[in-house]
C-alpha cells in the first residue's frame, strides 16, 4: 500500500504523512496512528489535515480511492 500511495503521491507527501496516510487506510483511529508511531494525537490530526490539503481531497473515502485507483488528483 506505502508503495502505491509513494508512486502516486509520494513527491506531495512527507514521509510521516505518508506513514498517517497508510494507517488511516488500514483503519487506525487517530489515537491508535499516534500510539504506533510515538507522537500525540494532536500532531496525527496535523498530519491528516496536511496530507488531506496536499492531495486535494476532504475526507478519508477519498484517501482510500487514491490508494484503490494508484492516481493522485490533479496527476
Amino acid at each position: 500500500m506505502r508503495a502505491r500511495l509513494s508512486r502516486s503521491c509520494g513527491d506531495r507527501l512527507t514521509l510521516r504523512e505518508m506513514d498517517v496516510a497508510c494507517r488511516i487506510v488500514l483503519g487506525y483511529s487517530s489515537e491508535a496512528i499516534g500510539l504506533d508511531l510515538g507522537v500525540s494525537v494532536n500532531t496525527v490530526l496535523s498530519h491528516r489535515k496536511n496530507l488531506y490539503e496536499k492531495l486535494g481531497i476532504g475526507t478519508q473515502n477519498q484517501l482510500f480511492a487514491i490508494v484503490t485507483e494508484g492516481r493522485c488528483p490533479g496527476s
